[in-house]
Formats: C-alpha cells, sequence, structure tokens
C-alpha cells in the first residue's frame, strides 16, 4: 500500500521558477512562510488523514560525503506531535546532477534506517539531543558503509 505524502521544504525550491510551480501543485509544505504554531497543525492535520510528511534536515544536498548540519524543525516536530521518525540515508547523488544541471551516469543508493519511536524522541531533553542523536546515527550508518553496496 502507498500512502500519500507531502515533503516539509525550507522555501528555496518555491523560489525557482518551474521547480516552484511544481512544488506549489504538489502540496509541499513551506515551512519558512509559517510561524512553528502553524506548520505544528498543518503537520498534525496531514498526518491524521493518512499523509507522511518528508523532509530533508540538511536542507539541500551536500556537494561531497560530508553529511551537512542538520536543521532542527522536524525533530521538534516530531517531539511535539508524538510521532516516529524513520531517518533513510542517501547516497551516490553528491555530483549528479553536477553544479552546472549536467546529468551523468552513476547509482544512487538509498537505506533506511530503523525508525526512531516517539517515546525515545521525548526522552531526549530538547529537539537539538534528539537531532544530534539522529545525525549521529547517520554519520556511524555512513562511515560504516552500512549505506553503501
Amino acid at each position: 500500500m502507498c500512502r500519500p505524502m507531502i515533503q516539509a521544504v525550507n522555501g528555496w525550491p518555491m523560489r525557482l521558477p518551474v521547480l516552484g510551480f511544481v512544488a506549489r501543485q504538489a502540496g509541499y509544505l513551506d515551512i519558512t512562510r509559517l510561524g512553528y504554531e502553524q506548520v505544528l497543525g498543518e503537520v498534525r492535520e496531514h498526518l491524521q488523514h493518512g499523509t507522511s510528511v518528508i523532509d530533508f534536515p540538511e536542507g539541500h544536498r551536500s556537494a561531497s560525503k560530508e553529511m551537512l548540519p542538520f536543521q532542527s524543525s522536524v525533530f521538534r516536530l516530531a517531539r511535539d506531535l508524538g510521532v516516529d521518525l524513520y531517518p533513510g540515508i542517501i547516497t551516490g547523488n553528491e555530483e549528479n546532477p553536477t553544479r552546472h544541471f549536467r546529468l551523468k551516469c552513476g547509482r544512487i543508493y538509498f537505506r533506511l534506517l530503523p525508525p526512531i519511536d516517539a517515546a525515545t524522541a521525548r526522552a531526549f531533553p530538547t529537539a537539538f539531543a534528539f537531532k544530534q542523536h539522529v545525525r549521529n546515527l547517520m554519520v556511524k550508518a555512513c562511515a560504516d558503509h552500512e549505506v553503501y553496496p
């Protein structure tokens, strides 16, 4: 069964001519244009209707194999809403497309890590501490080459 999903974004896709149009049509949730309480309400409503919320906590694709710092919003939302978090790692897309928007052959890998339940998320004193925990799990998975074949 395929669940409906929306993506939470930090606003930049909405400003691009073609991608912005597609993102608005797809119902992307621009979390930079709303206050936290509004975002919380919208995400709660989506979850109640069975819609999954997708977020990329780095904000954008890294140009190297080094993981960028994470934004805290999705971790705060998960804690405040009491929902499970399903971390996933995407690797192999560091240079595809190139920074000049040229496509080249390559392989992109995705690995879903074990879910983190709501009780575990709430056990951390802050969203920042929870965010750091999840980032460390993901960095370790990459370092252990668990995400590469």
